[in-house]
């Protein structure tokens, strides 16, 4: 509705009076209507509800206040706007209007001017007001559609299988679900007394700082950084969480916060995976795949630091007849008795390999500091002891070792290792020895 098509309703038992408002009023363009009494006040405004009222204090039967009274106790006509026409300057009547719920005061005789301004003020004034209701109204919508809203999050949140957690930009918590709980051991008064850095192991500290410095600094969220937890019980967990800013509407940080999920299973099977992947099942020495990388990196750091290493390749002599005669499960016996005795002839920097059924390798790091020669004496004196199995003994097992040196024999891998195959199936001709691969003469 414009502002000249507001409804207003006269009310004076005099018609002069009435016909003098009309007049005035008119030119502003308002839709106006009248009542002689203040019975047919309320009847008119129980039809069609005006935005305000003219109302004379004085008229036979309900005065002007009791009208007034009356509208303001009902809901419905409460918010109407009421001008009172007063024929004295009265104080006790002008408590008396405002008691009875007036909007405000004119005195008879007025000037046009201020008649005509106060009711461009009290319609105003009713705007405002109308504005004001509306603006409460959407304020009281948003508020229970957010409250509705945060407890829907706070539900989701806290039963979700994956933790969730906020902080602070020094590192504490301020808030987190059951799952965070769950995954440390800890309680929630215990946890809100605790650091994020608390909980990290300390082989990880320095890693997840920098992860969180990354993000603080970069602004670009991290969406999965693995660490160890380190739970309540003095037990570890391996966890993976995600890390993003929290900001405020001006872009001003706040903290962090991130989902956190428990991947200690995962974690060890997929330490079981590399481990079978690199390991021999039946002796837990490395096998062909962890040798061939091990020996790489040995020759690697040899080129780089003019060092040396030597290559043993070792064949059990006699072995198919153990499990010809007595059976695999002899046969894997042995083979972890031979194992065992193999680690008890090397230094703990030395590394040792099975690469096939009855083949096991050692590499030699830095063969200047321990005399190969000693080295294979010392496993074919060991290999060759008799050995109780399962109430059997076996008293013909031997050894036959092939040796290569670097970069004595070999400049490359592939010749290196060549070369030490070579040399053990020249031993394996004579049985229970050692040969170098350069005194074969070539």
């Amino acid at each position: 509705m414009g502002p000249n098509m507001h409804k207003l309703l006269i009310v004076d038992d005099e018609a002069r009076n009435r016909a003098a408002i009309r007049r005035l009023l008119r030119q502003e363009g308002y839709l106006l209507s009248e009542a002689q009494n203040g019975a047919q006040a309320l009847e008119l405004v129980s039809e069609s509800l005006p935005d305000l009222i003219i109302l004379d204090i004085i008229m036979p039967g309900i005065s002007g206040y009791e009208v007034c009274r009356k509208l303001k106790s009902e809901t419905e006509t409460a918010d109407i706007m009421i001008l009172m026409l007063s024929g004295k300057n009265d104080l006790g009547d002008r408590l008396e209007g405002y008691a009875a719920g007036v909007d405000d005061f004119i005195m008879k005789p007025y000037e046009p001017e201020e008649l005509q301004a106060r009711v461009k003020i009290l319609l105003r004034l009713k705007q405002t007001q109308k504005e004001l209701q509306f603006e409460m109204i959407k304020r009281r919508e948003v508020a229970e559609a957010l409250r509705t809203s945060e407890e829907k999050y706070r539900t989701i949140v806290e039963n979700m299988a994956e933790g969730y957690y906020e902080a602070d930009l020094h590192g504490g918590f301020t808030f987190f679900n059951n799952s965070i709980c769950r995954m440390t051991g800890y309680s929630r008064t215990e946890l809100l007394l605790l650091k994020g850095m608390d909980l990290i192991h300390q082989a990880d500290k320095r890693a997840i700082f920098r992860a969180f410095a990354g993000v603080y600094f970069s602004g670009v969220p991290q969406p999965a950084v693995g660490f160890a937890v380190l739970r309540k019980d003095g037990s570890i967990r391996q966890i993976e969480t995600s890390i993003t800013l929290i900001k405020t509407n001006s872009g001003d940080l706040l903290g962090f916060r991130g989902v956190t999920r428990d991947v200690d299973e995962r974690k060890k099977y997929e330490e079981r995976l590399i481990y079978t992947a690199y390991h021999d099942a039946l002796t837990g020495l490395k096998n062909r795949k962890g040798f061939y990388e091990k020996l790489e990196n040995v020759l690697l750091n040899a080129r780089r630091y003019q060092g040396e290493v030597a290559l043993f390749f070792i064949d059990i002599d006699k072995f198919k007849q153990v499990n010809d005669t007595l059976g695999h499960q002899v046969g894997d016996e042995l083979l972890k008795e031979i194992a065992i005795r193999l680690k008890e002839c090397l230094r703990e920097t030395d590394f040792i390999s099975r690469i096939g059924g009855d083949e096991f390798t050692i590499i030699l790091d830095s063969p200047g500091l321990v005399s190969p020669k000693a080295v294979a004496k010392r496993i074919v004196h060991t290999i060759s002891r008799p050995y109780n199995l399962l109430d059997r003994v076996i008293d013909y097992i031997s050894a036959s070792i092939g040796i290569s040196l670097f970069p004595r024999d070999a400049l490359d891998m592939t010749d290196f290792v060549k070369n030490a195959d070579t040399a053990m199936y020249a031993a394996k001709k004579t049985g229970n020895c050692f040969i170098y691969y350069h005194h074969l003469g070539n």
